[in-house]
């Protein structure tokens, strides 16, 4: 079993969570402009508690739909969009990360798609595909 990890996918994994919370903030702002109530709280976006964050830095607190959406962006441009065959996904989460692990149906043999993303950050913390 590898374990493949690669820069690009880092950097396409906080783009596209950059994408997330910059619709998220819009939609505040708009909110706000409009004297509505903001859909968004500001603390959604703030560290833990007792987290220290550089300037810049956003906890997103990810969601598990977001994840996933992140999670399959990277799988399909690593595997190609077959890997989509394997949902739905196997979902296994911690404090800090979601692990998607694909699913082969009972005529089929081989290996699966498996990810791990954080929460904090969208970052791909692994990603393999088992034999």
């Amino acid at each position: 079993m590898r374990n493949l990890l690669c820069p690009c996918l880092l950097v396409g994994a906080t783009m596209v969570a950059g994408a997330i919370v910059r619709g998220a903030m819009a939609g505040d702002n708009q909110s706000r402009r409009n004297g509505e109530a903001a859909a968004v709280s500001d603390d959604q976006f703030a560290g833990q508690e007792g987290e220290s964050s550089a300037a810049g830095t956003v906890n997103l607190r990810l969601d598990p739909k977001s994840a996933e959406k992140i999670a399959e962006i990277v799988l399909v441009k690593v595997y190609g969009a077959d890997v989509l065959k394997q949902r739905p996904w196997i979902v296994e989460t911690t404090d800090t990360s979601f692990k998607f692990t694909g699913r082969l149906r009972d005529d089929e043999v081989g290996g699966v798609a498996e990810i791990e993303i954080s929460k904090r950050n969208a970052a791909v913390r692994s990603i393999r595909h088992t034999k």
